[in-house]
């Protein structure tokens, strides 16, 4: 019966959206997530959309399934908002291949949940819970500590938002009672994620895993902002109440609760990232820059000559300013080779079988800042399907090991006339190394046995560079209740990166031979244009 009902709900979707235009990644669903309405009055809204889409997609894999280069997606949403309440929930029914589809009849289709929340705010607190994007503090397309690409997540986040001080706690699941297991050993042909795990031939399933993640801000006056930002990912529990609920900085929460000598400690360990930002917001400029910290060494001091701790480290800086002809912009960002990654192998820490670490030897601590601690899944029919390093990474999207830079521009075209339309425009380049956030170290197993091993900084070494040029544009037209959009983008690849496997022998150490994560490398001659169309709509509904 409930699947019955489930399929009557479907084509009851798709009538209601077809014929429609699809799959882009737009964000005009509804009102601006920050606009409410008057004090004592309700608003409530459907919003449908589609999307079609024309584009090249190059596989990452040897052996991964096809992916379509045309493909649709429809859209619907529901927004309810008062001055304390607001309910919001938005989901699509895709057929871009990249997951299975839930059930037969949906023909290749597969639901997805864009977005969906409860948010309450209370004169300068707001709580929000529900699963769907999040973002940093720090309004940039290249973000460190939270990633500017949308992933639908689950988490929970309390906001203070005073005249001086600001604050922010925030919980997102990565992992729970998850059916999917390490990779498995060589008995095994298939080097990707199972759904029922052997402990006996080393198949391990994935650790509950969370993160938090904490700001603490000034706001100094004309615009001015200064902060302090962290992050905690802890691996044996998807949610941890101390994190989220407690106010003190997260790495000194760190050390409280997980180094020995007190019967409070926690088992294992958990990864810490802080950094600082400072930007600015004037009627017409503003300007932003970020600092990531996950390790650094400081063998510059006498009394640390260990060089073998890499500097793991990313920033950004960036800005806009209005002209008469619009509105220019600039940013830029990178990151050293292994920030992000987990760091701990059976080779680099004598921590293999403890309480705490899991029986994976090349990453027993696997608490890299992923959404997941792989980069390759199956698909129901077996086929295996990558995953591209900028849907993975949940901070900077481009991960580590890469420089990037983006020049765009912004206008209100014909304003005030029948033919106004919204334009945006931008360049990028992008240059890229290896990539390596499941497998610690690259192609290696500890530190000192890295491709620079006395020295700390370290990037775009041991693999050709991947060069990415990329143009974008986008318009959007409102007619009505209507809007149509089209977006162009075109560019080249030189050296694109494929996931290639990695060898490597644990039998020292009275393990089996397990097969390790694969990992992002540039290949000399793999150059290949880029280019992709979509175009669309979206009707807004409002009841109140």
């Amino acid at each position: 019966m409930k699947k019955y009902f489930s399929a009557l709900c479907a084509i009851f979707f798709c009538l209601i959206l077809l014929p429609s235009i699809g799959a882009m990644d737009f964000s005009m669903m509804g009102e601006d997530e920050d606009w409410l309405p008057p004090p004592g009055e309700e608003y409530l809204a459907f919003n449908f959309a589609g999307f079609l889409t024309a584009e090249t997609r190059e596989e990452l894999l040897d052996d991964q399934a096809d992916l379509p280069n045309f493909f649709d997606e429809e859209r619907l949403s529901f927004d309810y908002r008062t001055q304390l309440f607001q309910m919001f929930i938005d989901g699509s029914l895709l057929d871009d291949g990249t997951y299975s589809e839930q059930e037969p009849y949906l023909g290749g289709r597969y639901f997805y949940l864009n977005d969906a929340y409860l948010k309450t705010e209370l004169n300068r607190f707001q709580l929000k819970v529900g699963q769907g994007p999040h973002h940093d503090v720090v309004d940039t397309p290249y973000s460190l500590f939270i990633s500017s690409n949308d992933f639908s997540v689950l988490h929970a986040e309390i906001d203070y938002d005073g005249d001086f001080f600001f604050y922010k706690t925030r919980w997102v699941s990565m992992n729970n009672d998850s059916s999917q297991i390490y990779y498995g050993t060589d008995e095994i042909d298939n080097t990707a994620v199972w759904p029922n795990g052997n402990e006996d031939v080393g198949e391990t399933y994935w650790l509950d895993k969370g993160m938090n993640f904490k700001v603490y801000g000034f706001n100094l006056g004309e615009g001015w902002r200064v902060g302090f930002e962290d992050v905690v990912v802890y691996l044996g529990r998807s949610f941890d109440a101390n994190y989220f609920f407690n106010p003190i900085p997260q790495y000194f929460l760190q050390l409280i609760t997980t180094e020995d000598g007190n019967p409070w400690v926690q088992a294992g360990n958990t990864k810490s990232m802080m950094g600082f930002f400072v930007d600015v917001t004037r009627d017409d400029w503003g300007a932003e820059t970020q600092l990531l910290i996950d390790d650094i060494n400081l063998s510059f001091l006498p009394f640390v000559p260990d060089r073998s701790f890499k500097d793991k480290i990313a920033w950004n800086i960036g800005g806009w300013k209005d002209f008469s002809f619009g509105t220019m912009g600039f940013h830029h960002a990178g990151a050293t080779k292994y920030t992000f990654e987990s760091t701990r192998t059976i080779e680099s820490d004598d921590s293999w079988g403890d309480v705490g670490y899991v029986d994976v030897p090349y990453s027993i601590l696997p608490y890299e800042y992923t959404y997941y601690p792989v980069n390759e899944y199956s698909l129901k029919n077996g086929d295996q399907m990558a995953i591209p390093y900028e849907d993975l990474y949940a901070g900077y999207k481009y991960g580590e090991n890469n420089l990037a830079f983006l020049v765009d521009y912004e206008n209100l075209m014909f304003a005030g006339t029948p033919q106004e339309f919204k334009l945006y425009t931008s360049f990028e380049y992008v240059m890229n190394g290896s990539k390596s956030p499941s497998n610690p170290w690259h192609e290696y197993d500890s530190p000192r046995n890295s491709d620079i091993e006395d020295s700390a900084w370290c990037m775009f070494t041991g693999a050709p560079i991947e060069y990415i040029f990329r143009a974008k544009a986008n318009a959007r037209k409102p007619i009505g209740d209507f809007t149509v959009l089209m977006e162009v983008q075109a560019g080249y690849v030189i050296n694109g990166a494929e996931l290639i496997e990695v060898d490597a022998n644990y039998e020292d150490y009275d393990t089996i031979y397990w097969t390790e994560p694969k990992i992002y490398v540039p290949q000399n001659g793999n150059n290949f244009p880029i280019f992709g169309v979509t175009v669309g709509f979206n009707y807004s509904w409002r009841l109140k």
